[in-house]
């Protein structure tokens, strides 16, 4: 009798520990979830992560949506005056290869009707090395996850009842949101690094660790073909379900090209462009706009260390701006545009290997002018070798 009432006590205190975090979970509403205990427009803090966004998207009410990595996620407001009617979401994940946007695309399809997609690629996106991660694995995103896994991760895990604490410290201190409708605000992300530390040094220790040493991300083994066989099988699920589809290759700085450059996956880069051309523009002429072309804008200057001003465009050499962001929504969604054509080349099968052989001349011309960032690359490649 007496371990019966110890199997009883047990289960008492676990059932009561389970209502708890539940009631925490719902209460604090650390994933911004439709929920009728806590109203959304109380939440001051959102955790971005995976199981949120798989969320959103299914439960949300969307028909525009921004797919990508933290380039967009960071930079492309999804609020835009610029998507007119369009109730738009940016489901645009941080650290995640293509294989992981591809099924955030299948959530979307499975689930809702879109009538737009905006495509944000970066190479990095198709690594062979880049792997998925346990959180996207854990989310609703994965279709062999259960009803009640889904429940247990939004509600009952170790990481629910931690967003959920922070979110009630947030809301208490009156600190602001880190998401809205799927995009990491920028400011709350980077400036108070570049406040303390100043932009140059976020530059060059952002391209040392998340570039030149990020072997998962820029492996010399070069692009996946079969994650861009997944890219294709996307391009045409669109055209078939007549969902209008702009792809985009994301900017970054002048400075992370020529990194590129002296890695030796240059020509990689510039090949898995035309892969993508190949891809988009036979035979459904997919508009692909190239942000990338070394135009003014990624080419500006980078400060320098006794310079306090930040950059214009760029957070750092990897994640422009939100005012880059608004810059290619004029160019992709406006067709009256003033941005002129020249900032977003708009790549084809006619005009591919002329484009690419003009951005390797300018390269070649930025690197001479210069020439002391490039020996501050090489300086941080030489461990790498």
């Amino acid at each position: 009798m007496q371990h019966k009432r110890y199997i009883l006590i047990f289960l008492s205190i676990f059932s009561l520990i389970c209502i708890s975090a539940i009631s925490l979970s719902f209460y604090a509403n650390p994933y911004d979830i439709d929920s009728v205990f806590y109203p959304k427009e109380s939440i001051s803090y959102f955790g971005g992560t995976r199981t949120a966004k798989a969320a959103h998207i299914i439960e949300g009410n969307y028909d525009a949506f921004i797919l990508g990595s933290s380039r967009s996620e960071i930079g492309i407001n999804p609020r835009h005056s610029l998507w007119g009617t369009f109730k738009t979401y940016n489901a645009s994940l941080a650290g995640s290869n293509f294989i992981e946007t591809h099924k955030v695309f299948k959530t979307i399809i499975k689930h809702k009707k879109p009538k737009l997609i905006l495509l944000a690629l970066d190479y990095s996106l198709f690594s062979r090395s880049r792997s998925t991660s346990a959180d996207f694995n854990l989310s609703r995103f994965d279709d062999s996850n259960s009803s009640f896994s889904s429940f247990f991760k939004e509600h009952l895990s170790k990481e629910s009842i931690e967003k959920s604490f922070r979110t009630l410290k947030y809301t208490k201190n009156e600190l602001p949101a880190k998401h809205r409708q799927g995009q990491k605000f920028g400011q709350l992300t980077f400036l108070n690094t570049i406040r303390k530390n100043g932009q140059h040094n976020l530059i060059f220790s952002t391209l040392e660790k998340k570039v030149i040493h990020n072997n998962e991300a820029y492996s010399s083994k070069g692009y996946s073909v079969s994650k861009l066989s997944l890219l294709h099988e996307l391009i045409q699920t669109c055209v078939d379900q007549k969902i209008k589809l702009i792809i985009i290759i994301s900017p970054i700085h002048a400075l992370q090209l020529m990194a590129f450059k002296q890695m030796g996956i240059w020509d990689d880069f510039l090949s898995w462009k035309k892969k993508l051309t190949s891809i988009s523009s036979t035979p459904n002429k997919i508009p692909l706009y190239d942000f990338t072309d070394l135009s003014t804008f990624i080419s500006e200057k980078v400060p320098t260390h006794k310079n306090s001003t930040t950059m214009q465009w760029f957070w750092e050499t990897s994640h422009y701006n939100e005012p880059m962001g608004n810059l290619i929504l004029s160019r992709v969604l406006d067709p009256s545009s003033p941005i002129k054509k020249s900032f977003g080349i708009k790549l084809t099968h006619n005009n591919v290997d002329h484009e690419i052989s003009k951005q390797r001349t300018k390269l070649d011309l930025y690197e001479q002018e210069n020439s002391n960032l490039r020996s501050k690359i090489l300086a941080l490649i030489k461990p790498r070798n």
